[in-house]
């Protein structure tokens, strides 16, 4: 089914259970209230970084967790291991 623009059909949801469906309109995106290329440079400044040295850091990381993984495989169970003297 295509629905014209902004034109909506779907049920609501609620404690007891959920309607019929029902149609109704929806409003036209407002104007932007800020420069998306601004918050785009303020994200990037704020949570970015050099990319190898992020690529390193993921490696490493991955690294780690792949020893992690495979030494527990390896080992014995708690309840198999030898108890102490």
């Amino acid at each position: 089914m295509k629905l014209p623009q902004y034109q909506i059909y779907t049920k609501l949801e609620a404690d007891q259970g959920s309607t019929d469906f029902i149609s109704g309109q929806a409003f036209p995106p407002g104007k932007s209230l800020r420069d998306p290329l601004e918050i785009f440079a303020q994200s990037a400044k704020h949570y970015g970084g050099d990319r190898n040295e992020i690529e390193t850091r993921m490696n490493d990381l991955n690294q780690e967790i792949e020893e992690f993984s495979s030494s527990k495989l390896t080992r014995k169970p708690n309840y198999e291991r030898e108890k102490p003297g």
